[in-house]
């Protein structure tokens, strides 16, 4: 166990520990940055379909044949 008294922290790491002020937020207007803007509306778009064990196992299968077959090609 280390029993020094001095610091750990660097003068930069310490004053990076100055506690932060809230800022004030009794009313009155927003600042620019904090301004709503307007949101437009997005058309839903069409669900994405839902894949069967099946067709998911088959994409699987065919990424696995089609790596294996570059890897052949490139020799390795």
């Amino acid at each position: 166990m280390n029993s020094s008294k001095t610091s750990r922290f660097t003068a930069a790491e310490l004053e990076s520990l100055i506690l932060w002020s809230m800022p004030d937020v009794s009313g009155g207007e927003a600042p620019a940055e904090l301004e709503v803007e307007e949101v437009e509306e997005v058309e839903e778009a069409e669900p994405t379909p839902i894949l069967t064990v099946d067709e998911i196992e088959a994409m699987q299968k065919q990424a696995y044949d089609e790596a294996f077959a570059q890897g052949k090609m490139h020799g390795f």
